[in-house]
C-alpha cells in the first residue's frame, strides 16, 4: 500500500513500509524524516527551506529544477540532484518522471523557466503531481494515472472547472485538489471540483 496525504496548500507526503517522499513542503507540520524531497519550483510556497530543513536526515535526497539550485547551497550535507523536463530518473524504490508544468495565459508560470510536474511510479502506481500549470498539452500523454494532484484554485494557476477537465483528459481513478485555502483558493473552488471531476476526489489522504 502506498499513502498519499495532502498537507498545506500544495504540498503532499507519500510513504510506504519503505521510503518518505515530501512534494514542496511549506508550512507543514510533519516530522517524518524525509528520504526524498522533490520541489516543483522556486517559487516560496513551494521552494522553502525552512520546511525542508524540518525534515532533512543526512540521507534525505533533494531533487529540483538546475535554475532552482542556487536557491538551496546551504544544504550542503545532504545531495542534491538537479533534473530536466521529460527526464526519467531510477530509484531503488520509485522511479520518476519530470513533466513540463506552465501557465498557457498567465505571467507566472512562463514555459521557458522549465518548471516541473512529476510522475511517481511506486508500488506499481502512477502518481501524478501536476505542480502549478494550466491545462497543457502535455497532459495528453501521461498515460495510466492511478492518482492526480491537481491545482484547483486559479489565478496563479487552472481554476476548479479546468481540472475538472483534466480528470477527463486523463482519466485517472481518484484526484486530490491542491493550491487551495493558504495563499488563493476556497472551499467553493474545492465543491466546483468535488463536483465536476469524472474521478473520485479525496481532500486529505488515500491508501492506493
Amino acid at each position: 500500500m502506498v499513502k498519499v496525504k495532502k498537507l498545506n496548500h500544495s504540498s503532499i507526503l507519500i510513504e510506504d513500509k519503505d521510503i518518505i517522499i515530501y512534494i514542496d513542503p511549506f508550512k507543514i507540520s510533519e516530522v517524518k524524516k524525509a528520504d526524498y524531497i522533490l520541489i516543483s519550483h522556486e517559487h516560496h510556497d513551494h521552494l522553502s527551506l525552512e520546511d525542508i530543513k524540518k525534515i532533512l536526515k543526512k540521507e534525505t535526497k533533494v531533487l529540483l529544477p538546475q535554475s532552482c539550485a542556487p536557491k538551496v547551497l546551504e544544504l550542503k550535507d545532504n545531495e542534491i540532484i538537479t533534473f530536466a523536463l521529460n527526464e526519467k530518473i531510477d530509484f531503488d524504490k520509485f522511479n520518476l518522471e519530470i513533466i513540463p508544468a506552465y501557465n498557457t495565459d498567465k505571467p507566472y508560470h512562463t514555459q521557458e523557466k522549465d518548471w516541473a510536474g512529476f510522475i511517481i511510479t511506486i508500488n506499481k502506481k502512477r502518481i501524478y503531481y501536476a505542480g502549478d500549470t494550466d491545462l497543457i498539452p502535455e497532459m495528453n500523454l501521461l498515460g495510466d494515472i492511478d492518482l492526480a494532484i491537481l491545482p484547483i484554485s486559479g489565478v496563479y494557476v487552472m481554476d476548479a472547472e479546468e481540472a475538472a477537465n483534466v480528470t477527463i483528459i486523463i482519466q485517472p481513478e481518484y484526484a486530490i485538489p491542491v493550491h487551495y485555502g493558504s495563499i488563493v483558493g476556497s472551499n467553493d473552488d474545492v465543491e466546483v471540483f468535488k463536483r465536476k471531476a469524472h474521478c473520485d476526489v479525496v481532500l486529505d489522504e488515500i491508501e492506493l
